[in-house]
């Protein structure tokens, strides 16, 4: 379960999750980079690299958005 909370979100994890995740199951993330509103998630964060061990494969994927062409009558 998770809620937005200022720059991040309040999460609620169960404990084997939270327990591969080395955090604890109640805890704030923060996207800021500052500590001090909870830990700190980023592309280098030792969170994010294992939360991509966690899902494995299964956490993969892209989108792709184009915008239409107007198309011109001559």
């Amino acid at each position: 379960m998770l809620e937005p909370r200022g720059d991040g979100l309040e999460v609620l994890l169960p404990a084997d999750v939270a327990g591969v995740l080395e955090i604890p199951e109640h805890a704030n993330l923060s996207f800021s980079g500052d500590d001090r509103e909870g830990i700190s998630v980023s592309y280098d964060s030792e969170l994010l690299k294992k939360m991509a061990r966690l899902m494995g494969d299964g956490g993969k994927f892209s989108t792709v958005s184009l915008a239409p062409f107007p198309v011109r009558m001559e």
